[in-house]
C-alpha cells in the first residue's frame, strides 16, 4: 500500500468548485455533505499524516467547502456564483448545527454541538452496549449470588444430616448396654481397662 504523500502526488488536481473537492453532486443533500466531509476529513485530517503538506492543503480546502455547503443560505449564493438555478432547502438538516451562528471573522464552533452532530449515532450505539453490558453483568452477578445461598443451605442441611445419624447411632449402643444390664445381664466389654 502507497503512502498517502505518494497517492495524494498522483492524484494531485485542483478541483473547480467546492462539490469536487467533497466528491458530491451539485444536487446532494446536506446529509450527503456532511457524510463526504465526515469521511474524507478522516482521511486527510492532519493530525493522522503528520508531515504531509498536500494531506493539509487538501483538508483546508474540504473544511472550506463544508462551511460554504453546509449554510444554506451560503450554499444558495455559491450554487448562484456557479450559475446553478437550483432550490436550496432552506432549513438544515436535523441534528446538525446552522453555521450562520458562528459566522464572524473570528469563528468560534460549538464542539459538543458539531460531536453531536457528527457523532450522535455512535453516542447513542455505545449507551446501548453500556446497557447492554451493564444488564449482563447484573444478571450473572445475581446469578453467582443464588448459587452462594444454595451452597450454603446444601451444606447446612448435610451437616444436619450427619449430626442427626451420628446421634441416633451413639444412642443405639448405647441403649443395647443399659437394656442388658437392666436385665441383669453381664455385658462383655472389649476394652482392657
Amino acid at each position: 500500500m502507497r503512502p498517502l504523500g505518494q497517492i495524494l502526488t498522483l492524484n494531485r488536481r485542483f478541483y473547480s468548485n467546492h462539490y469536487e473537492a467533497l466528491g458530491v453532486s451539485t444536487k446532494a443533500t446536506l446529509r450527503d455533505i456532511k457524510s463526504a466531509y465526515y469521511r474524507l476529513s478522516m482521511i486527510y485530517h492532519p493530525d493522522r499524516n503528520k508531515g504531509c503538506k498536500l494531506a493539509a492543503e487538501k483538508f483546508c480546502k474540504l473544511k472550506e467547502a463544508y462551511e460554504v455547503l453546509a449554510d444554506p443560505a451560503t450554499r444558495k449564493g455559491y450554487d448562484l456564483s456557479l450559475g446553478l438555478s437550483r432550490r436550496v432547502k432552506s432549513s438544515p438538516v436535523p441534528g446538525t448545527y446552522n453555521m450562520n451562528q458562528y459566522r464572524g471573522p473570528n469563528v468560534t464552533y460549538d464542539f459538543k454541538e458539531w460531536a453531536r452532530a457528527h457523532y450522535s449515532e455512535s453516542f447513542t450505539r455505545r449507551a446501548e452496549a453500556k446497557e447492554q453490558y451493564r444488564r449482563r453483568e447484573e444478571s450473572a452477578r445475581n446469578a453467582r449470588q443464588v448459587g452462594k445461598k444454595e451452597n450454603v443451605v446444601l451444606t447446612v442441611a448435610i451437616l444436619f444430616m450427619i449430626f442427626f445419624m451420628l446421634s441416633f447411632v451413639g444412642r443405639d449402643d448405647l441403649d443395647d448396654v443399659h437394656r442388658l444390664k437392666g436385665r441383669g445381664l453381664e455385658v462383655k466389654s472389649y476394652r482392657k481397662d
